[in-house]
């Protein structure tokens, strides 16, 4: 009895835990957080696809300092529009003029494909819009800091 009692405990504590590690703050099967193991941590995996399309949103509209990490490095960025291409790709575009410059250290236009974003976070923190931004020179816009 103390035997099938003790399967029966396994089983039911195993199914607790999801164990794909499809997102950061799920467990895995042997209950230990997923974290930066999980799909949506690593470029190309899972994102967290409505929860993400609203911090973006939200960012761009409010005009908010955004912070991610993209390719292994962090990146602290002004996010000034979110679009989408033929391929149903997204991206965002960015002004950076610091934390963690791409494009060889050059403030400046970088647009990010959504799915590699990693960690996005919004920050409380306000940006100007930037001059040079010009909505006319894309396609596809799925919010903008003109709207």
């Amino acid at each position: 009895m103390r035997f099938i009692s003790l399967i029966l405990m396994l089983s039911i504590s195993g199914s607790a835990f999801a164990g794909n590690c499809d997102y950061s703050w799920q467990r895995a099967k042997d209950g230990s957080l997923c974290g930066k193991r999980a799909a949506d941590q690593r470029p190309g995996g899972r994102h967290l696809g409505v929860f993400v399309e609203t911090i973006i949103k939200n960012a761009i509209q409010d005009k908010h300092v955004i912070r991610f990490t993209y390719q292994g490095v962090t990146i602290v960025a002004h996010p000034h529009e979110w679009s989408g291409n033929l391929r149903g790709r997204n991206y965002v575009l960015c002004w950076q003029d610091g934390g963690g410059l791409v494009n060889s250290g050059v403030p400046g236009w970088k647009r990010f494909p959504l799915r590699e974003m990693q960690g996005l976070e919004m920050l409380n923190e306000h940006f100007v819009k930037q001059k040079t931004y010009n909505k006319q020179n894309s396609i596809n816009v799925l919010a903008s800091v003109d709207d």
